[in-house]
């Protein structure tokens, strides 16, 4: 069998329920950020079950692609099964897929390619959207640090990374007037 995706509608918990009727025996169920997580009892479906899900907080944790988590399972024992009814197998998908998503858990989305110090960032989302700043560091709770000109002054703002967007090399060279004056 190979791994499937599931769309799994109801947030976090449903999610984990889901898992736990998959997975029905211990050590099957893996988090790569806090181990293991397991509910001992339940007739095992699944061959293996992950949920990608990353620490938003120190007591918060989210799925990464809300409403999907991943099996080794015949779709059939999901169609099948009374407690699986509004769970839906999606497709295959492959194990190097499952890695990348493994690395994106472990390492964070930006892993691919890290901030540096003074790239160019356009805001968004939030009360600072349209404005253009530089990356200045990572912040030491949960964001990004940019800093933008605002109001005639220079700040630096923390926001959430999803609220940054990296401007091209060739959006920064079409740019002929400074940054943010208005």
């Amino acid at each position: 069998m190979n791994w499937q995706a599931l769309h799994v509608p109801g947030g976090i918990k449903r999610m984990r329920r889901v898992v736990e009727i998959l997975s029905g025996t211990p050590d099957r169920i893996e988090y790569a950020h806090t181990g293991a997580y397991t509910v001992p009892g339940l007739p095992q479906l699944a061959e293996a079950v992950y949920l990608p899900a990353v620490a938003f907080s120190d007591s918060e944790t989210r799925a990464l692609l809300d409403g999907y988590l991943f099996a080794v399972v015949d779709p059939r024992e999901i169609a099948g099964h009374p407690m699986l009814a509004d769970v839906r197998a999606i497709g295959e998908v492959s194990e190097r897929e499952i890695a990348t998503l493994r690395a994106v858990e472990l390492h964070g989305v930006g892993a691919a390619r890290p901030w540096e110090a003074g790239e160019l960032v356009q805001i968004t989302r939030g009360p600072f959207q349209g404005l253009i700043g530089a990356f200045d560091s990572r912040s030491k709770r949960w964001g990004i640090l940019v800093q933008i000109e605002c109001l005639g002054r220079e700040l630096v703002v923390e926001i959430d990374e999803r609220m940054a967007a990296r401007l091209s090399q060739a959006a920064c060279r079409a740019r002929k007037k400074p940054i943010n004056t208005y």
